[in-house]
């Protein structure tokens, strides 16, 4: 039988597995070769404990957490492009001239292209185009895979990207926008601060559950 192949494409570490960490799982023990890639190591990411990272060696120590996951959800490879972390909206990371969202549009898309004409995948998965919950480098790397997706069949793009390969589809995750409401409603029942999400109801954050067709069940 002939090896499926699948190629997700996400921002940071850690993206794999909150995001559809369990597609990927149950896809990796269907004997599909799923292949991960990154395009940050999360060096702008929040430091929940102190003792664990330091700005100097978050970086590392995210990269590190990635190749754990990769083994515990059954990913064979994982492609690193090292752009720098963004940072979430607004902030001073944003402004970072090797930022991921300040990277050549070009060159980016041309090295995904690669990625899909090296490993031949039939499906390629990456965020929704708003990122989940509006994370710059979640739009950005959404964007890229798009419009990488669209060319790696076109031998006529991206030439010294390797011979022309189409993916039969993409899929986007996604996180519906009633979970953005009901998690806000769950914590207002518990006396939180749910300020934060004002920002979602703003800018919309979330996918309308409409939208949504597929659903996966991933609890066997």
């Amino acid at each position: 039988m002939t090896e499926k192949r699948l190629l997700a494409c996400f921002a940071h570490p850690d993206d794999e597995s909150f995001g559809c960490g369990g597609t990927l799982a149950h896809y990796a023990a269907q004997g599909v070769k799923v292949i991960l890639l990154c395009t940050t190591r999360g060096e702008a990411g929040e430091i929940s404990n102190p003792s664990l990272a330091t700005p100097d060696t978050l970086a590392e120590i995210r990269t590190q957490e990635l190749k754990c996951a990769a083994e515990a959800l059954g990913i064979s490879e994982i492609i690193l492009l090292d752009y720098r972390d963004s940072g979430m909206p607004g902030s001073a990371e944003n402004n970072h001239p090797d930022a991921f969202i300040n990277a050549d549009q070009e060159q980016v898309i041309s090295q995904i292209v690669q990625a899909i004409r090296l490993h031949k995948p039939h499906i390629v998965i990456t965020f929704e185009p708003d990122g989940g919950y509006g994370h710059p480098d979640h739009i950005a790397v959404s964007r890229h895979t798009t419009a990488a997706f669209k060319a790696a069949g076109d031998g006529r793009l991206y030439p010294e990207a390797g011979q022309a390969w189409q993916a039969g589809r993409l899929f986007y995750t996604s996180i519906p926008r009633s979970f953005f409401l009901d998690l806000q409603s769950r914590l207002e029942s518990l006396g939180m601060d749910t300020a934060d999400f004002a920002r979602y109801k703003e800018q919309g954050i979330g996918w309308k559950d409409e939208n949504i067709h597929i659903e996966l069940d991933i609890s066997h």
